[in-house]
């Protein structure tokens, strides 16, 4: 017990005694502070993270999206979207694609609605030659008294229907045999005629084109149309 005591008396004259209890009451209520403090820091950071991410993945689903594109066609060797089987079997691939590409041109021609003649325009004027596209130009004049923006206006309509198409004895000519009906809007009265036009294109070789992966260029040189009685 006297060892015990001067042991004692030892450490308050060295001050070891008062280093000893500081030790002790950090291990037994500072240290565990700090402990929980560290871990509740930790966790609020790993929360914090793993709703940062949440959020980011969230914003990119779904990661796949359909969304829907309006795309304004100015070229008709660029519309062709269907797959068409050939009328003719025997029929070569270039006849076949000059054809089809003939019929749209009528379509887009020989259509009408007040609303799309801007695009109307710009279509025939991308496949015709300067003087082609000059006569289609000049028959919408409101100089021309059959113009049909002036006898349709805003309130009739002309829609196409292709009856036949044919090859025509001529190099590089189409003929082509198709309805037209013309619809008030209005009071919901329809005309129908019967129309032939014969057109004369200059087409891309499609040889060429299957080759050298070339451009497909579809050009109207020559357009004449008129109403079969």
């Amino acid at each position: 017990m006297d060892e015990i005591n001067k042991s004692l008396l030892n450490n308050l004259k060295s001050g070891q005694y008062y280093h000893d209890g500081r030790l002790w009451y950090m291990r037994k209520y500072i240290y565990p502070i700090l402990e929980r403090s560290l871990l509740t820091f930790l966790f609020a950071i790993i929360a914090v993270t793993f709703l940062l991410i949440s959020y980011a993945i969230y914003t990119q689903l779904p990661l796949k999206k359909i969304v829907p594109i309006l795309v304004k066609i100015q070229n008709l060797t660029e519309d062709i979207s269907v797959i068409h089987s050939i009328e003719y079997p025997n029929e070569s691939t270039s006849i076949s694609l000059a054809k089809y590409l003939a019929s749209k041109y009528i379509i887009w021609r020989e259509s009408y609605s007040y609303a799309d003649i801007d695009t109307q325009i710009n279509k025939i004027k991308n496949n015709s030659t300067k003087f082609v596209f000059k006569q289609f130009y000049n028959s919408l004049s409101l100089e021309n008294a059959n113009s049909p923006v002036l006898l349709y206006q805003q309130y009739i309509t002309r829609s196409i229907n292709i009856e036949s198409v044919a090859v025509s004895n001529q190099a590089q000519s189409i003929i082509v045999k198709f309805s037209a009906t013309i619809k008030d809007t209005n009071s919901g009265s329809e005309e129908k005629s019967l129309w032939l036009a014969n057109i004369s294109y200059d087409m891309s070789d499609i040889e060429l084109i299957m080759k050298k992966n070339a451009p497909l260029n579809f050009l109207v040189t020559d357009y004449n149309v008129q109403e079969i009685k």
